[in-house]
């Protein structure tokens, strides 16, 4: 039970500092946006501004142990939860694609990342793009301040990776269900 509850506690003060990250990120994009109102820097905003607030949302979930499946608010807030998440990284993604990248001088930078239809499978694919393009535009630009930005959002791939382990939370399948449950390994893995 002593476990439980700290786990808990930590989930939540990681999704906290988490939306305020993400928050922090919004406000500086939007900054940004006031001296030149713009659509990609719009798109960042609101991206990042709908990511912290999803995080933050899903700080004040609690995982219950005795109710299979129930791991969310409801069906209305659990649908509104993940169109925001989807949202905010869709948006990124689209605020980075319309963001011409700063030419290296020797280098040409080509490719462009496309993505397809919403679901919970997209979480990690979206976040990984995200981290990707950061990457992409750290490497082929001239922006090597954004590496940390880059290996964040691919750990938040492998974040989102592993959180689809919710998927088979209602499996009549004990090994699966212990590997899969709330504060389990995957559990831990997902939030560290």
């Amino acid at each position: 039970m002593w476990t439980q509850f700290f786990l808990e506690n930590v989930r939540f003060a990681v999704s906290i500092i988490v939306a305020v990250i993400f928050a922090g990120a919004g406000w500086l994009y939007f900054d940004a946006w006031t001296l030149k109102k713009d659509l990609k820097n719009l798109l960042k905003v609101l991206g990042f501004s709908l990511l912290a607030f999803a995080f933050f949302l899903s700080s004040l979930a609690v995982e219950k142990t005795t109710l299979v499946g129930a791991m969310w608010f409801g069906p209305y807030l659990d649908g509104f939860f993940h169109t925001m998440k989807v949202l905010g990284y869709a948006g990124l993604i689209a605020g980075l694609l319309i963001d011409p990248i700063p030419q290296a001088i020797t280098r040409k930078s080509a490719g462009i990342i496309t993505f397809g239809v919403i679901s919970a499978f997209l979480y990690p694919v979206l976040a990984g793009g995200v981290g990707y393009l950061y990457l992409y535009r750290a490497t082929l630009g001239r922006e090597n301040h954004l590496k940390p930005v880059a290996f964040s959002f691919l750990l938040f791939a492998v974040s989102e990776l592993v959180g689809l382990r919710t998927l088979f939370i209602e499996t009549n399948n004990v090994d699966m269900f212990n590997l899969v449950k709330p504060y389990a390994a995957l559990w831990v893995v997902q939030y560290l």
